[in-house]
This record gives C-alpha cells, structure tokens and sequence, in this order.
C-alpha cells in the first residue's frame, strides 16, 4: 500500500472518533499544540527533526469521503492531496491579518515587520483562488473531506477581500486580476453571494491597469523607436502586432505597461507580461460576454463592449510585442527591471543586468495563456501562434545557453522518469534560480515561484505547440507532488515538499539539492550573510506551488468546467 492509500485509510477511519489531526499528505499523528484560531500555532518542535510538522485539528462533517485519486482511473494527475495538505497548513498559519506573508518552519509563528504580522492581500486573493480550484478538483475526485472548512474559508476570504480592496493596489501586475476571476468563479459555483463584489473589483482593477498604467511609446503621427532587438533566439515567433494599415492617425504603435521615470518608463517584463494577458482576458470578457460559461453575472452585462474589447486587445499586443523586441538580450531572456530608451539593442536596464527564472517564468506563462485566450476567441485578428511561438522560444532557451536546467536527478524525480511507459535516459531537477550578466556565474538555488510558473507554462505550451522539453513535465511533477517527499523512505531533499519531514508548504528557495537555504548567497556555507526568511513558509511561493498542480488539468478531457 503506498503513501496515499495509507493516508486515505488512515483518515476515513479515524472520521468517527472526532478531531483529525493533519499534517503533509499521506501522514497523520496525534501529538502536537492545537492550533489557535487567531494566529496559527505557537511553539513547534524546534532543534528536532520533526520541527515542520504542522498539526491541524478540524472537526470533519459526520459524514465525509477521503479519496486521493481520481475515480475511475485511480490517477492523481493535479497532486489532490498534496494540495490539501497545503491548505490546511496555511489555514493553520492564519492570524487576524489573514494569511500571512510567511511563517516560520520552526515555530510557525508568522513573520512580522516592526511587530505587525507581514501580510499583503495578493495572499488572500491568491488562497481564495487556491480554494476555488481545490473545491473543483474535490468534485472531480468525489472527496468531501474538508468541505465545510473550504466553504467557510472562501467566504471569509471573500468578506476579507473586499475589505482590502476598497482601495486598489497601485500596480500593473495582472496575476492579481486572475486570481480574484478564479476567486470570483468559486464563490459563484458554491453559491456564495460575493461572487459578483469580487468579479466588479477584478474589473476594476484590470481597468486601472489600462487607464494608469498603459503607456503609448510612439504612435502613428510619430516615429517608433528603433526596435533593435534581435530575434535570433526564436525564430519561429513572428511578430504578432495588427498591422498598422487602417489605424487612426495618433494611434499608438507601441506601448508599454509601467510608472513614468525620467524621460521614459519603468518596467518589469514579468508584471507587464502579466498585465497584458490581464488585458487579453478582459478584452475577450468584453467580446464574449463570458468566457467558455464559467462566469456569468457581472460579465454578461458590464463588459459586453466592443469598443472597449478593441482598446483593450490593442493595447496588450502592444505591449507584449515591445516585451519581445525591447525587453531581452541576444539570447532571448528577459531583462528584469528596464526603462524605456532609444538605446540600440534594447531598453535601458535599471538593475545589475542578471536574469532571474521567476521573471522568465511568469513571461513564458503569460504569453502561453494569452495563446489559449485566442485559440478560443479572435480579437482584432490576431491569431494565438505568435504568443505561442514566443513562449515556446522562451523555454527552449532556459534549456539551451545558458543551460538554465540542472541536468542532475533526485530520487523523485529519477523515480518518476524510470515510471514511465517509455523510461526517460535523461531526467533532471527543474530550473536554477538565475545567472550574472555575464551568463557565467550561476545561482544554482532553486526557486519555487520559478519553478511552479516553469511548470505551468511547459504544461500549457506543450498542449498549443511543439516543445522539445515536453519530458521535462515528468520531473516537473515530481518536485511539486508532495508524495515523491517521502521522508519514511528516504526521500528528504528531493522536491519543493522535502526539505523536513512532514512538510505540507514550501519555502521561496532552496539549494541546487533541495536543502533548506539558509544564506542569502545561494545557499553555500562560506561566510554570506544570512537570509531572515531562509526558514519560513511562504504562502506565495505554496500557492503558486498549487496554481501549477491545478494547471495539468487544462487539455484532460475528465477536467471539471473550472479549469477549462
């Protein structure tokens, strides 16, 4: 009997004798302090190999069904229990505040700034979506488990939510918008009356990304500025901006997302990559009046406006074709801070030049979910292959030079790649954190944020193209299905769910051979200094953890609606 079916048993069978306690997936025990429902859970096991352990007691329903693998197949292909292990470890870890930013492996005590618990709503949003798709997926595999306390949480969140954002943040970044759809999605499928109230602020805010933060470069009356930028790392992507026959005069041709600074604008790809798929979905909201019958409500009357459809699709082709001819180097990665210039090769860069996988990530993500949006709904012409070619082309060079992928193995992810029909003769351990300017010094750390997002974009790009890393999604899986971390059987340090034993959420790094990274240098013991958060949970980096679970879904015929 593996893990899960242990777990499985172990926990349908101890229903009737009350309180469960939880810790990862596939263990259970009854030892450890009672969670306090006001802030997680005070003094863990520190300076003991089960420091991590996170203890959770919830009254189940009386009648419930624990079932990890989706009937009638018994597959597990979205790591079902793994994600509510990471659930109720960060309902554990709630305080007042809401989900806080961080929480420490030691003691689960959050994080704090200047003695305020360190939180930002993106976490609320981010755990509402994380419970909408959680609720999906529990229909899918006929498992009642945690029903009620996910219901009571999404409303919680939702009431939380609104609150927060009565005042919007001021930024572009369009990964918030989606979430509060998802969120929004889930409220409306549990039949919770703050659907609409969240869909209205997702709105909202995407229209304050297009209204604040969209800027026109050069328009028709002007000229562009010298694209520069080479294409010689993808080219099978062309460029996929509308031509600009039939545009008004004063039309912008080029246009970015971002603040004014000096003489131009500031700019993150990843945030403005992000924005513009934001844009897209809108756009197509605005087309379609919903999209594919998940949402109804706030949609169908609000924003069925073709006029709006048009500037907002515009504006977004604009933006991501600035992304591809100003935003990257010769090899085809992506800068991470810039600003607008008329510099010959590309635009100013602002920080120390290095390249960061967690920016590569939400890019290649980005624009592999703007290529499914088209693929469902034409807008102003523009067809889904170029978005899709400049994803594919971003992932083929983390896998090229430089080699951005570790080529070494761990027990899991060897396991899993041997476990196949056809067993894989290279397998690997996803994505290095980053490299220098140079491309010759590395950060051989591994980022979870970098990781999830690599994983999700391989998952989609793989369905919409040809991706000649399409294997890497073995091993991928492997580093986010917490079952490869079984420490009983020696698989400590092997995935992002492996760094201690029971361990249900993830840290933001770990070293090149998932160790818990203690220095903020890459995790080498020479003297660096010390990262304050080495040791915490992150709800961010868990979330985003179980957004690419979720993702694997997409193109399965069994998907439940939510995820098509």
């Amino acid at each position: 009997m593996n893990r899960r079916d242990v777990f499985a048993s172990l926990a349908f069978g101890l229903l009737a004798a009350g309180p469960l306690f939880f810790g990862a997936c596939g263990s259970s025990s009854n030892q450890g302090t009672e969670g306090d429902a006001g802030g997680g859970i005070d003094g863990g096991l520190a300076d003991s190999a089960f420091d991590a352990f996170i203890p959770f007691e919830y009254d189940a329903p009386p009648i419930s069904t624990t079932q990890c693998r989706l009937p009638p197949e018994l597959t597990d292909p979205v790591g079902f229990c793994t994600q509510k292990a990471a659930i109720l470890a960060i309902h554990a870890a709630m305080t007042d505040a809401g989900v806080p930013s961080d929480w420490s492996v030691d003691t689960l005590a959050p994080a704090t700034d200047g003695g305020v618990v360190a939180h930002d709503v993106r976490e609320d949003v981010a755990y509402g979506a994380a419970l909408s798709a959680y609720a999906a997926s529990a229909a899918a595999y006929t498992d009642t488990q945690i029903n009620a306390l996910v219901t009571s949480d999404l409303t919680a969140m939702a009431h939380r939510v609104e609150t927060e954002l009565a005042t919007l943040p001021a930024d572009y970044d369009g990964a918030l918008y989606l979430r509060l759809r998802r969120f929004a999605s889930g409220l409306r499928a549990a039949g919770i009356s703050d659907a609409d109230a969240i869909d209205q602020l997702a709105v909202s805010y995407a229209t304050a990304i297009y209204t604040t933060y969209f800027h026109p470069i050069a328009t028709t009356s002007s000229t562009p500025l010298d694209d520069g930028g080479s294409d010689a790392s993808d080219d099978a992507a062309t460029d996929g901006s509308a031509s600009d026959a039939g545009l008004d005069a004063g039309a912008p041709t080029d246009g970015i997302l971002g603040t004014p600074s000096g003489s131009g604008f500031a700019y993150r790809p990843d945030l403005a990559a992000s924005g513009a798929w934001a844009l897209f979905d809108m756009a197509v909201r605005a087309t379609n009046g919903n999209v594919l019958s998940v949402d109804a409500g706030v949609d169908a009357t609000a924003l069925a406006n073709p006029t709006e459809a048009l500037a907002w699709s515009q504006a977004a082709n604009l933006v991501v074709t600035h992304l591809r001819t100003r935003a990257r180097d010769t090899s085809g990665l992506y800068f991470t801070q810039l600003q607008t210039s008329g510099d010959p090769l590309h635009d100013t860069v602002t920080d120390d030049a290095s390249f960061a996988t967690e920016t590569e990530g939400a890019v290649a993500l980005s624009y592999a979910h703007i290529g499914s949006l088209l693929t469902g709904t034409t807008l102003s012409g523009l067809p889904p292959k170029p978005f899709v070619d400049q994803a594919l082309a971003l992932l083929n060079v983390l896998q090229t030079s430089p080699l951005l992928w570790d080529e070494d193995s761990t027990r899991a992810t060897l396991t899993a790649c041997n476990a196949s029909v056809a067993p894989l003769t290279t397998c690997g351990s996803g994505y290095f954190a980053g490299i220098d300017s140079t491309k010759t010094v590395f950060d051989t750390r591994k980022s979870t944020l970098a990781n999830a997002r690599l994983f999700a974009a391989l998952h989609r790009s793989g369905l919409l193209g040809t991706l000649a890393e399409s294997n890497d999604l073995i091993p991928m899986f492997a580093l986010f299905d917490e079952q490869g971390a079984d420490a009983g059987t020696g698989y400590l340090n092997t995935n992002f769910f492996s760094q201690l034993p029971g361990q249900s959420a993830c840290v933001h790094y770990v070293t090149q051979n998932f160790s818990m990274e203690e220095l903020a240098d890459g995790g080498v013991v020479d003297g660096g200094q010390a990262d304050p958060l080495a040791r915490y949970y992150s709800a961010e980096a868990t979330l985003e953890a179980l957004e690419s679970l979720n993702e694997q879904w997409v193109g399965m015929a069994s998907a439940p609606s939510f995820f098509q």
